[in-house]
C-alpha cells in the first residue's frame, strides 16, 4: 500500500499515506518498508526535515543486505549529504551494492578509483576502468561508458585510446546526455587534427552527427589551438556519478557543472 500511494499507481499519488503504510510496515522491519521510507526522508524535495531518521532507516535496511539501500547510503557518505563526508564509508556501501552487481554502484566506486581522495584513498586506475567496464558490460550502463570514454580523452595520447574514446562517445544518446557532443568533437579534433574528410569516414556518414559536430567546431574555432585547448580544459575534471535517486550528476573538482546532466 505505502508503495502503491508513493508512486501513484492506481491510486492518486499521496506521499502522507504511503508514509503511514511505510511506516507500520518499518515499525516491523520490513527492509523494504524500510528503504522507501529512508528515501522519501533524506529527498530535499519533499521538504520534511528527517534526515537522521532517514539514514536511520536505510542503515536498518542495509543490515538486511538491501541491495538499493547500500546504494543510496554510499551515495549520501560520498557527497556528504545528511551525513558528514566519509569516502570510507562510501566505499564499504557501494562495494556492498556491487557485490549484487549494481551498475549505479560499481560507476559511482570508479568514479571514486579514478579521481582518488585527497591524502585518503590514492588513484587506482586499473581498478577503476575494472569497475566501469564490469557495468557496461553487464549492465551497458551509459554514465561508465561517458566515464571510461572521457578518461579514455584525457590520457596520455594514443591513437588506438582515443580511438576507443570516441567509438564509446558515438554509443552514447548524445540527443539526452549533456556534453557528449563538446567531448566526442574534443576527441575527434585530437585524433585528425583538421582533416575534417578523417572525422566523416569515423562517423560513418551520421549525416546529423556530422552536421552538430562541424557547427561545434565552427561557432567555438577549434581548430584554432588556442580555442581548442581553453575547451579541452573545461571539461578536464568533469565526471558523473549517480545520486540518492539514480539521476545522474556531475561530480567535478572544479564545479564547472553542478546540477542534473541526463
Amino acid at each position: 500500500l505505502g508503495l502503491l500511494y508513493d508512486q501513484g499507481k492506481y491510486v492518486p499519488r499521496d506521499i502522507k499515506k504511503a508514509i503511514y503504510y511505510y511506516s507500520m510496515a518499518s515499525k516491523k522491519n520490513n527492509k523494504y518498508a524500510q528503504y522507501y521510507l529512508g528515501v522519501i526522508f533524506c529527498d530535499e524535495s519533499n521538504a520534511l526535515n528527517k534526515y537522521k531518521e532517514g539514514i536511520f532507516l536505510l542503515t536498518e535496511s542495509s543490515k538486511k543486505s538491501y541491495d538499493p539501500a547500500n546504494f543510496v547510503l554510499g551515495y549520501l557518505y560520498h557527497v556528504g549529504k545528511h551525513v558528514n563526508l566519509d569516502i570510507n564509508k562510501a566505499i564499504h556501501y557501494y562495494k556492498e551494492s556491487s557485490s549484487f552487481n549494481n551498475k549505479h554502484a560499481k560507476n559511482n566506486l570508479a568514479v571514486i578509483y579514478l579521481n582518488g581522495y585527497k591524502n585518503i584513498i590514492s588513484p587506482n586506475i586499473p581498478l577503476a576502468i575494472e569497475y566501469f567496464q564490469e557495468a557496461i558490460r553487464k549492465s551497458n550502463d551509459l554514465l561508465s561508458m561517458y566515464n571510461l570514454a572521457h578518461y579514455y580523452l584525457y590520457d596520455q595520447y594514443d591513437e588506438i585510446i582515443l580511438d576507443k574514446s570516441i567509438e564509446l562517445f558515438i554509443k552514447l544518446p548524445y540527443k539526452k546526455l549533456l556534453f557528449v557532443i563538446d567531448l566526442l568533437c574534443l576527441a575527434l579534433i585530437r585524433r585528425y587534427q583538421n582533416n575534417f574528410e578523417n572525422i566523416v569516414k569515423k562517423l560513418d556518414q551520421n549525416l546529423e552527427l556530422i552536421c552538430l559536430i562541424q557547427k561545434l567546431i565552427k561557432d567555438k574555432n577549434l581548430y584554432d589551438p588556442f580555442y581548442f585547448n581553453r575547451y579541452y580544459e573545461k571539461f578536464r575534471s568533469l565526471f558523473v556519478i549517480y545520486n540518492n535517486v539514480y539521476n545522474a550528476e556531475s561530480y567535478s573538482k572544479n564545479n564547472y557543472y553542478k546540477g542534473r546532466i541526463i
